[in-house]
């Protein structure tokens, strides 16, 4: 499994915008309200932004799959909650599942299976998911068969308030390190098992160092 940094991946390529693997596709299904019918989440809060969000981390995850998304499973870490979390509960609406609820919306055109992973509760949302604490070495491999995956998806997980909380409490020396080290340490193996050989982990957010001789 490769380990690849969002911040790495320079070109986003280019596919017709009637095409669903094309990173405008997103907006196209925003603004015909498939996103907004499942949340009261709106624009005084910074839709706009969020959406923005989505549309860069769709287009990470194209160029990583080179654009063929049929028939591909994808892992969502850290996948956002609307409550249960430090960051739903600071951060009106900007940390909801928004890709695993465009992945459900868009799943007979990308042809894309999902699983979102969060901490958080996930009750009701309408995509395949998992709560568990991604600091248990053990969690991921009792979930997922060997090799299920191809892609493996984490963006700003390794630096989030919630694990820094959970791993070095009101300890703030070096506190974002710390606890992506921890997360890297116990999901990077497990990684390893469930993502195919080929496959790829797809990170944003954290220190490098955090997957050092993982």
């Amino acid at each position: 499994m490769k380990i690849i940094n969002g911040r790495d991946i320079e070109n986003y390529g280019f596919t017709p915008h009637d095409s669903p693997e094309s990173a405008w596709y997103v907006n196209r299904e925003v603004n015909m309200g498939g996103l907004r019918k499942i949340s009261k989440f709106d624009n005084r809060h910074g839709l706009n932004r969020v959406f923005s969000n989505l549309d860069s981390r769709w287009k990470m995850i194209l160029e990583t799959l080179n654009y063929n998304t049929q028939g591909k499973k994808i892992l969502e870490l850290g996948c956002g909650a609307e409550s249960g979390n430090i960051e739903s509960a600071r951060y009106d609406g900007v940390f909801f599942p928004w890709l695993g609820r465009f992945m459900h919306l868009t799943k007979e055109k990308t042809g894309l299976e999902y699983i979102g992973i969060d901490s958080g509760n996930l009750s009701g949302e309408p995509f395949s998911y998992r709560k568990m604490n991604l600091l248990d070495k053990q969690c991921i491999i009792r979930e997922f068969q060997k090799g299920y995956f191809d892609i493996a998806v984490a963006f700003m997980l390794f630096n989030s308030p919630e694990l820094e909380a959970m791993v070095t409490g009101r300890d703030k020396d070096n506190a974002s390190y710390k606890s992506g080290r921890a997360l890297a340490e116990s999901i990077v193996p497990q990684l390893r098992e469930v993502v195919k050989p080929e496959g790829v982990l797809l990170w944003t957010g954290g220190d490098d160092r955090i997957f050092d001789q993982l």
